[in-house]
Parts: structure tokens; C-alpha cells; sequence
């Protein structure tokens, strides 16, 4: 097997590859072979087609089936001749190939470009001072206090905002029974806005046990197209309403969150904690800076393999975080996709 390669660009290889004939020839033998098996032509048994009548029916369906299997097998053989560790799949072009002769292509791989760092030394940098406030350790300790918090169930006790109900609920709309608005047992804390808004405050004052309806209006621009501009009617069941409990800053609280023994040795770990955390966050800044001056002294080729699985993994991350949103992903047509990917391959690329 013959193979040569081609520098298209510092990060992008092309290998011309050719099988020799005397190879390919027991695969189109074989290939026919197998055809004429299980081959059924009218007029013939199975298994006794002429070959002359199998190449002028199958010539066709056989140069695929060889070159199906031989491109795969001689390109991994190729890579290893010309000692290339491609970053991708290959783009393979210029396929020849005829009965009787070699066959030849041309394969595309996307490489590492060499690189050879240099004026790294006397990169200049910045490095902010750090400090911790006391603001700050207090918001730290509300924050673990808020994280700990309990909902404790209250009987004859009215539904108030922070507060924990547990419901049953389904909706209509138009007297129709609305699709995904039916729930049982689901927990909602009140005017968190994890729930559709207008029920959070139309529960405000329900007791246990209580069931109301309540009316949703949907605007015209509600990520669900066929609720826009429409009014729902959720009828809530509130089967339990608990209310927030906030543990108390205390020695017990902090041997229970901050694997101390009292709240003295809590207020010395947590401003500890926030200037170490902040100490690595600016280190990671002056590291960022240190990286892009020296990419800027020494401009590489960024391999278009890796730039299109970054945008691959941004446009998932989107279409995720729009979903996670109630959003639905429709009608994105080609030319809207390309501009997305557009704008996040410049970030991929830097």
C-alpha cells in the first residue's frame, strides 16, 4: 500500500492512499461471492446466477460494498505509516477506483499544529490584593443558615409567602383538560416563582385541606405557542402547608454545618475558607492573563475538529439551558442554526 501525505495547513493533514490491485481484487471476488449466495434473479436458482449476470446487475452495489470495507481498513493502516494522531473523523474525497485496478482516495484529518512556545519569560500580569469583610462572613453565615432551613408542618395555620404547601392541582383551559397541568403531592414554597406565578399568590391565605381555583392568564409570548394569549383555570387542593424554620446561630448549628465545635471556631473557619476560595479565583485570573499574552506571541491554528466539538458542545448546553426554562426548541431553520454556530466558534476558536 502506497501512502503519502500532504500539508494542507499547520493543523490539517491530507493522505493519499493507494490499495494495490492485487489487494482489492480477493475483495471484489469475495464480494461477488457473497452476492451470488443469496442473489434471486428470475429464471435462475438461487446460488447459480452467472457471473457475467451478477457484474451486469451488481457492479454497482459491489464497488460500494468494497470500497465500504477497504477505506476504513487501509485508512487506519495509513495512520499508522505516516505516524498521524488525527483529532477527528476524516473527510475523504477523491475516491478512484475501477475492477482490475488499485483504489485510490484521499483522506482529510484535522491534526495537533506544532507548536514551540517562546517570549513566555517577563510576561507582565496583574494581581489583585484580596481581603474578606465582614459583610461578607455574615452574608456566608445567613446563607448557611438558609441552606439548613426546615419546613415544619402547622396546623390552622394560613399559607403565607415562604411558606412550604404541598397540592394536587390540575388546569384547564377553554374546559379542556390542560396537557403536563396535572400534578399530585408537589411541593411548592411561595413566591419562590418555581411555580406559575399568578397560583403562588392566589394560594396566599388557603388553610389545609382547602381547594381553590385560580386564573392564569398567559401572555402572547409564552414559550408554549398553543397557551399564548390564553386563560387557564387550576383548581389547587392544598394538602399541607409547613412553615419556614431558620436554625439559630449557634454552637449546636455550627458543629451540625461546619464540622466544628462552636460557633467562635465557625466565624474563624468561614472568612478562612472565603480567602483561600478568593486567593485560587485571583490565581486562575493571573493564569488566564499569563495564557493569553503568550497565545497572543505565539498564534497557533486552532484545529477545526476541536473548534466544531466545542460549538457542538455550546449550542447543546443552550438548547439545555433553554429547556430547562420551558422553552421549546422549534423552527430553528438552517440559516438561524449556522448564525448561532457562527457566533460561538469565534469563542471556540479563542
Amino acid at each position: 500500500m502506497r501512502v503519502t501525505v500532504e500539508q494542507v495547513s499547520p493543523s490539517r493533514r491530507a493522505l493519499c492512499v493507494e490499495v494495490p490491485a492485487e489487494r482489492v481484487g480477493p475483495k471484489v471476488e469475495a464480494a461477488y461471492r457473497a452476492l451470488g449466495r443469496r442473489a434471486t434473479i428470475p429464471g435462475f436458482r438461487k446460488g447459480r446466477v452467472p457471473r457475467a449476470l451478477l457484474e451486469q446487475r451488481f457492479r454497482g452495489q459491489v464497488r460500494e460494498d468494497v470500497i465500504r470495507e477497504l477505506i476504513p481498513e487501509s485508512y487506519v493502516e495509513a495512520l499508522r505509516e505516516a505516524r498521524l494522531e488525527p483529532l477527528g473523523d476524516p473527510t475523504v474525497e477523491e475516491v478512484s477506483f475501477a475492477e482490475g485496478e488499485p483504489l485510490r482516495y484521499r483522506a482529510v484529518v484535522d491534526v495537533k499544529p506544532p507548536l514551540e512556545v517562546k517570549d513566555y519569560l517577563g510576561v507582565p500580569v496583574t494581581r489583585r490584593e484580596v481581603t474578606v469583610t465582614d459583610e461578607e462572613v455574615e452574608g456566608i453565615l445567613q446563607q448557611m443558615r438558609e441552606r439548613a432551613v426546615e419546613y415544619v408542618p402547622m396546623e390552622g395555620w394560613p399559607a403565607l409567602k415562604e411558606d412550604l404547601c404541598i397540592l394536587d392541582y390540575h388546569g384547564t383551559v377553554d374546559g379542556r383538560p390542560l396537557k403536563g397541568g396535572r400534578g399530585s403531592q408537589v411541593s411548592v414554597v411561595l413566591g419562590s416563582g418555581t411555580f406559575l406565578p399568578a397560583v403562588e399568590e392566589g394560594l396566599v391565605g388557603a388553610q389545609k385541606g382547602e381547594t381553590r381555583e385560580v386564573r392564569v392568564d398567559f401572555p402572547d409570548t409564552y414559550p408554549r405557542k398553543e397557551l399564548r394569549g390564553k386563560r387557564a383555570v387550576f383548581t389547587v387542593t392544598v394538602r399541607e402547608v409547613k412553615k419556614k424554620r431558620i436554625p439559630d446561630l449557634d454552637d449546636a448549628f455550627a458543629q451540625a454545618v461546619g464540622g466544628v465545635r462552636n460557633l467562635r471556631e465557625l466565624r474563624e473557619k468561614v472568612p478562612a475558607d472565603l480567602l483561600a476560595f478568593k486567593e485560587r479565583e485571583r490565581d486562575g485570573e493571573m493564569k488566564a492573563q499569563i495564557l493569553a499574552r503568550i497565545a497572543e506571541r505565539n498564534p497557533v491554528e486552532a484545529p477545526a475538529a476541536l473548534v466544531e466539538a466545542d460549538v457542538d458542545a455550546m449550542v447543546a448546553e443552550m438548547v439545555h439551558a433553554l429547556a430547562a426554562q420551558g422553552a421549546r426548541i422549534r423552527g430553528l431553520d438552517e440559516t438561524k442554526l449556522q448564525n448561532i454556530r457562527a457566533k460561538f466558534r469565534d469563542a471556540a476558536v479563542r
